[in-house]
């Protein structure tokens, strides 16, 4: 387990606190809450919108597992990309990502796809 958080920048794959002074949108939580019923869920709009936000909101409040995945621009990198995915599920299900590990460390040099 410990081997997947090697390389890995932990604060991209943790759930991060709530910002003091931010408002609540119930409306909005509740929605997004009741949707956690499937496998995946995308949420998308334009910058500023409050999405970090209102994930954070929903992460802390929902009571399911929550995988976390704060983007940037390094990200566009395939093996980092891969590698911090397989990462933030590992974190809430220790037992996944193993294989999956070992098999992305096989091909970090042939995974260059610019």
């Amino acid at each position: 387990m410990n081997d997947i958080f090697e390389h890995i920048n932990r604060t991209k794959i943790i759930v991060p606190d709530r910002r003091p002074g931010l408002f609540s949108r119930p409306r909005l939580n509740d929605l997004l809450t009741d949707i956690l019923q499937y496998r995946l869920v995308m949420l998308t709009a334009p910058v500023g919108y409050g999405k970090t936000t209102l994930l954070i909101d929903v992460a802390h409040q929902a009571g399911v597992p929550f995988c976390w995945y704060a983007l940037d621009s390094l990200d566009q990198i395939p093996h980092r990309f891969i590698a911090h995915f397989i990462a933030s599920i590992a974190y809430i299900f220790p037992e996944f990502g193993q294989e999956s590990l070992r098999i992305l460390k096989s091909t970090k040099n042939e995974l260059d796809l610019n």
